[in-house]
């Protein structure tokens, strides 16, 4: 399923690069960087609910069309300890989500350089997770499932061509670790910085 992911936004990619020469399409390649809180209880209770979170937002349009195409990769990572407060045992969990948010992008252009968005669609993730208790073998399991994505935010476009902004966004992704069903989406907030043709 990965190389599947991976050639799909491989070909967003070129989907919008490509349009950056023909001035009839609308197109962005923004960077984002920031945290995202997995929202599960389980995670909660092993303190591996808040991730640091990078990626890329792809989004296109042609002129007329009414809202954009999404393709954004995000990839968050957790490594922590925590101790249980019944037995104090302690827990060392690892965990990286890789996130696929497919859909459109509304966004709107109320000055020349101000532009805020809505959007939402399809979640795709895959999930790494890891426990390792004392004198005990690490438990290790990966899951993929899929869900959905809303959010927003706003960008200004500085010099015509580069971005500057905040992103916003949930996302809902059921998936089963270790034998537990788990919801590995979360909420997360992003600085981004990109290009704009």
């Amino acid at each position: 399923m990965r190389r599947i992911h991976n050639y799909l936004f491989a070909l967003g990619l070129l989907f919008v690069s490509a349009p950056a020469m023909a001035d009839e399409w609308n197109s962005n390649i923004n960077f984002a960087f920031g945290y995202k809180n997995i929202n599960d209880p389980y995670f909660d209770r092993l303190e591996a609910d808040e991730h640091f979170m990078a990626g890329i937002m792809l989004d296109f349009s042609y002129t007329g069309w009414p809202v954009h195409l999404v393709l954004d990769r995000l990839r968050s990572t957790h490594t922590g300890v925590v101790t249980t407060a019944v037995t104090f045992t302690t827990i060392r969990v690892e965990m990286t989500t890789e996130e696929y948010d497919l859909g459109v992008r509304k966004i709107w252009q109320p000055s020349k350089r101000t532009r805020p968005y809505i959007g939402g669609g399809l979640a795709l993730l895959e999930v790494e997770y890891s426990e390792k208790l004392p004198f005990t073998d690490k438990q290790s399991d990966t899951a993929e499932g899929t869900g959905y994505w809303y959010g927003g935010g706003i960008y200004f476009t500085l010099a015509r061509h580069f971005n500057i902004g905040l992103d916003i966004r949930h996302s809902s992704v059921d998936v089963t670790l270790l034998g537990r069903s788990v919801d590995a989406g979360g909420t997360s907030t992003s600085l981004i910085l990109g290009i704009h043709w």
